[in-house]
């Protein structure tokens, strides 16, 4: 059974990138794909986790899904083969790490490395919230899809992934809601903002995901009691950096 539970992350990432392939060929049948995607990550998840530890499974489930839920529909949106393929490429050497953590975290003990999950998990959640909000923006721009509507579902992810982001930091749920919904409500009202702009969904998507990134990393410490005049100049300064750099590079169209 061990064996069993050892393969897990190799098939899983595998029927995964299955998955993204079928959706480049039959574009058409994206809904069945995604949940056939979902149903592969929960079989998995139930198979390689222990029972008694629901609430740790829902936390990974919940980055899981998103993770991948949006790379799939990040990949819908993208043109040219070799971006696209990188894409792949990437998602399924991204979930084989985060797969091998969560075995390791269950049956590997010794080999599991402190706070290791929780790192994974941090960047598995920044790049889910950028492709989901890429999406988000394409679907305003290419499906004309209302934005205030979009922006409803913006401030529900950006809710979910900050509470997932502060459990797993070993913050309790008890003191991070509120903190979930005040940024879920910045990011959002920012995402309604970038709608007027004239700029290209890849920029506006990495314009708010900088702004996800200090919103939670500075709530983070918070919590933690470790947040100094430091470390808010240090997000501050990244996040302005990168939004000048973003800013002056991008195409606008």
């Amino acid at each position: 059974m061990i064996l069993i539970r050892r393969s897990i992350p190799i098939i899983a990432s595998l029927i995964i990138s299955v998955f993204l392939e079928l959706l480049i060929i039959y574009p058409e049948y994206l809904l069945y794909f995604w949940l056939g995607l979902l149903a592969t990550i929960a079989l998995s998840l139930l198979a390689i986790s222990k029972k008694e530890l629901w609430l740790v499974r829902a936390s990974f489930f919940i980055s899981l899904l998103l993770f991948n839920s949006g790379m799939y529909f990040f990949l819908f949106f993208l043109s040219g083969e070799t971006i696209r393929q990188t894409i792949i490429m990437a998602t399924v050497f991204l979930n084989i790490v985060a797969w091998t953590q969560i075995f390791y975290y269950y049956f590997r003990t010794s080999k599991y490395q402190v706070n290791s999950l929780q790192n994974i998990t941090n960047y598995l959640n920044l790049i889910s919230f950028f492709t989901l909000t890429s999406v988000a923006f394409s679907l305003i721009l290419y499906l004309a899809w209302p934005s205030w509507l979009i922006s409803l579902g913006v401030f529900v992810v950006a809710a979910i992934l900050t509470l997932q982001s502060m459990w797993v930091n070993k913050i309790e749920l008890v003191k991070s809601w509120r903190f979930a919904l005040v940024s879920g409500l910045i990011n959002s009202e920012i995402f309604w903002a970038e709608c007027f702009l004239p700029s290209s969904f890849l920029v506006n998507a990495l314009i708010v995901t900088v702004a996800y990134y200090s919103i939670v990393n500075i709530g983070r410490y918070y919590f933690l009691d470790r947040l100094t005049k430091p470390v808010i100049v240090r997000y501050l300064i990244i996040g302005i950096c990168v939004l000048v750099l973003t800013v002056v590079t991008a195409r606008w169209i």
